[in-house]
């Protein structure tokens, strides 16, 4: 088991040095002058742990999506992004063709 894995079995959702740096250049590239719409400030705090948004009629921990809390760091208004689309996540389809393993 790499580093990598063994850093998620020990604590489950939470990001890894490799996922926060892809997560920060996503963020910087997609809106490096992106404001809060609540309070009009640019001052963002990246979650430490993932979410999954569960998938009405599915068990608990079956179908959902991976996303990543993204906070204000002045009013606390918080943003949702897909880690599939960010990078962070293989997608379904991927984590099929890949095994066990992916």
């Amino acid at each position: 088991m790499g580093d990598k894995e063994a850093e998620q079995k020990a604590e489950p959702g939470k990001l890894t040095a490799d996922q926060i740096a892809v997560a920060q250049k996503w963020i910087a590239e997609k809106g490096p002058d992106w404001r809060c719409p609540v309070c009009e400030r640019h001052q963002w705090i990246l979650a430490d742990h993932s979410v999954r948004l569960q998938v009405q009629g599915h068990a608990l921990g079956g179908l959902g999506y991976p996303v990543l809390p993204i906070i204000c760091g002045v009013c606390g208004n918080t943003f949702l992004f897909n880690m599939v689309v960010m990078g962070l996540e293989p997608s379904l389809d991927e984590q099929q063709k890949g095994g066990a393993n992916a």
